[in-house]
């Protein structure tokens, strides 16, 4: 079986992050809704494979997805490079 940084790597264009963090699926579900709840989802794509949930982060000018996150559910590790994104609920 593959490690996450292997499947990322070879399946997403080589993203790597510089933070992997425990964030539970609960705390994950409110950052979700809060997505949701504030409109946010024209601006932020989330895709689900398996395990994992990919984030990317749309650009409005090019029209182009940047992977800015991937939160593994199985594990509750958030892997990206700026935490702040994801709000207070990283413990």
């Amino acid at each position: 079986m593959k490690t996450l940084n292997s499947y990322i790597n070879e399946q997403h264009n080589g993203s790597k992050f510089a933070d992997e963090v425990k964030y539970s699926n609960a705390d994950f579900n409110k950052w979700m809704k809060h997505l949701t709840d504030n409109k946010l989802t024209d601006d932020i794509v989330v895709s689900e494979e398996e395990d994992l949930t990919l984030i990317y982060l749309l650009d409005g000018k090019t029209k182009k997805l940047k992977h800015i996150a991937t939160y593994n559910k199985k594990s509750e590790v958030l892997s990206c490079d700026d935490i702040k994104l994801f709000g207070n609920e990283i413990k």
